[in-house]
């Protein structure tokens, strides 16, 4: 059994979002012969410390009481400087001159763990004695010029200091830099090969290993007789292409008059009254196994017109794993979430949807409508089945990751 220490967001310490879903599933399915350990329990044993914050350096003037003196004040000195490092970046973080996602460090206690598995975004490890890998979706850089519209410019810039300061406190900065880094695995195929062209590790070193769920029992009984309901689920609204979704809804009604469109995940417009007269129902927040039991089930079309996401997320896992078809956009590896892309084509693979141009409302709510149409939404029912199952369920992704680890172990 190996044991994996697993740096990674969690309930109760981090926000909700996708990156915490992946540390639940790994936790509660793991690959064959793995044993997760979540940080927050490791740091409550003892074997992950925080260094270079206040917290650190009150717990060092702990440890440093039970040591000699020489001892004792080499500690305080050691975790004194990095705290004052952690409290520079930290600093020019809020003067927007580097990156806001900091820089993490930490101690592993030794001969704990067989692995550690980092899904952060920058972290130094001292007393690392067992291979490090790292997982990420992609670059830093798509999030701050797709989400936060950085200009191109202040991207380059803000990656080129990054990379300086990563190299000079030698921090796994997983966009830029890995010098403790075993192997890598990106959420996407293009991430994968952007991380291969940059030379972060070696090419072989570098793999795409989606993310995935466990199979679940397909519930029809939620959908009416005929297809007319579709979901929009998105903590995001604009970013994950909202806008986009009610403009096309005047469109679709014009031929779908009976058509429903359910609004998840959002606080309601000031006009979300008058929106129930177009068959809008907004619904700001519901418990997730709510939503993943109750609504979406009841889902005939998903659409999603993102035009920023490290794709495949867990939304379109979500619903393709309950048989729900999804009108997509055409933004960064859509084409393989919904098993559109080239090599599935060519393999008459069976697809989980549609994709129209990023932003346009016009060609989305084409292929709502498509979707809606009775013997088009069963086939593509289940073709959004079949796609979770052969790419993103758990049987399908274990054997990746089991190898995966067993070659970080093994180089």
């Amino acid at each position: 059994m190996k044991n994996v220490l697993l740096l990674s967001p969690v309930e109760g310490r981090d926000e909700a979002g996708g990156d915490r879903t992946y540390t639940n599933v790994l936790r509660d399915n793991p690959p064959r012969g793995v044993r997760y350990e979540t940080y927050d329990h490791a740091l409550e044993r003892g074997t992950l410390r925080e260094r270079g914050n206040g917290r650190a350096l009150k717990a060092g003037l702990q440890r440093a009481r039970g040591l000699a003196l020489g001892q004792g004040l080499s500690l305080l000195a050691r975790e004194a400087s990095l705290t004052t490092v952690g409290k520079t970046l930290a600093a020019l973080r809020v003067r927007r001159r580097l990156f806001w996602e900091p820089f993490l460090f930490f101690e592993v206690k030794s001969n704990e763990y067989d692995l550690v598995h980092a899904h952060i975004f920058s972290a130094r490890f001292e007393g690392l004695d067992c291979p490090l890998v790292v997982s990420l979706g992609g670059r830093l850089r798509h999030l701050y010029l797709d989400a936060r519209n950085f200009a191109p410019t202040r991207v380059k810039r803000l990656e080129q200091v990054d990379r300086f300061v990563a190299r000079a406190l030698h921090v796994n900065a997983t966009s830029e830099f890995l010098p403790q880094a075993a192997r890598m695995y990106a959420f996407t195929l293009s991430g994968r090969d952007e991380f291969r062209s940059q030379g972060i590790l070696p090419r072989d070193d570098i793999e795409y290993i989606p993310f995935h769920l466990p199979t679940l029992a397909l519930d029809q009984t939620k959908r009416a007789a005929i297809p007319k309901r579709i979901g929009f689920v998105a903590r995001e609204f604009a970013l994950k292409g909202g806008p986009v979704v009610l403009k096309a809804w005047d469109e679709v009604l014009k031929t779908r008059p009976d058509a429903e469109l359910w609004i998840v995940g959002n606080p309601p417009p000031a006009n979300a009254q008058s929106l129930q007269s177009k068959n809008i129902t907004w619904i700001p927040f519901i418990p997730r196994e709510q939503l993943l039991n109750d609504v979406m089930p009841s889902f005939d079309v998903f659409t999603y017109p993102t035009h920023y996401d490290y794709l495949p997320c867990y939304t379109l896992l979500e619903v393709m794993a309950r048989g729900v078809p999804v009108a997509g956009s055409n933004h960064r590896d859509m084409d393989v979430s919904l098993g559109l892309d080239a090599a599935s084509v060519k393999a008459n693979a069976p697809s989980a949807g549609l994709m129209s141009p990023v932003k346009d409302a016009g060609a989305l709510a084409q292929n709502i409508l498509r979707l809606l149409e009775p013997d088009e939404n069963r086939r593509a029912r289940a073709g959004a089945r079949a796609h979770f199952e052969r790419h993103f369920s758990c049987e399908a992704v274990w054997p990746q990751l089991e190898q995966f680890y067993e070659r970080a172990l093994t180089e």
